[in-house]
């Protein structure tokens, strides 16, 4: 499974069943703040990371402050809730997207 080479928070496509209902979570998590401030964060929306395992997303994980996982249960909730891994203890600046991850 390759690495994505990308610094920062990103958010991961494991599911490819639902296309209409991932259109729906990057409308919500990447749409600008009012006033126009841009979500920093990096989408991987590859089909080689369909189904990835725990180890797989974990690995990956290490390499990355935050990573966001729209696996099949997230795009199969009615709020459209990401899985959110943290690794690293160290802080990150706060962005427009931490509004959806209450």
């Amino acid at each position: 499974m390759p690495e994505p080479e990308i610094p920062g928070p990103i958010l991961i496509r494991t599911d490819y069943s639902r296309p209409q209902r991932w259109e729906d979570l990057c409308g919500v998590l990447l749409q600008p703040e009012p006033g126009g401030a841009a979500v920093d964060v990096s989408v991987v929306d590859d089909p080689c990371w369909e189904d990835a395992t725990h180890e797989e997303i974990v690995t990956l994980a290490a390499a990355h402050p935050l990573i966001l996982v729209a696996d099949e249960v997230a795009l199969d909730t009615a709020a459209l809730r990401p899985l959110l891994l943290r690794p690293r203890r160290e802080r990150t600046a706060a962005q427009p997207l931490w509004r959806y991850l209450d």
